[in-house]
């Protein structure tokens, strides 16, 4: 009963032990260069963002006409509420 309430003799040296190892394994600073970083994360991004083609595939096909100044400025203009609604209900019909 007396062992149990002043702790077992192993506690010390397992307390020294890990208070060592903690001393041992702390990191006080780091060295850090941006410039390395920038170019991992460049790096890193460029292959997510890698496209598969390095060259995309041309239309080779003569039956395209080219657009005029005006088809290509309807192009541009914002689709209003009342044109989606009216080409819902064309296709419906």
């Amino acid at each position: 009963m007396i062992k149990n309430q002043m702790g077992d003799e192993n506690t010390r040296l397992f307390h020294g032990y890990v208070n060592n190892k903690q001393r041992k394994n702390r990191i006080h600073g780091l060295n850090i260069n941006v410039e390395d970083i920038k170019k991992e994360v460049f790096w890193f991004y460029k292959e997510k963002f890698h496209e598969q083609w390095p060259t995309l595939p041309k239309l080779l096909n003569h039956k395209f006409c080219p657009l005029d100044q005006v088809q290509r400025e309807s192009l541009e203009t914002l689709i209003t509420l009342v044109a989606i609604k009216t080409c819902n209900t064309d296709i419906w019909l």
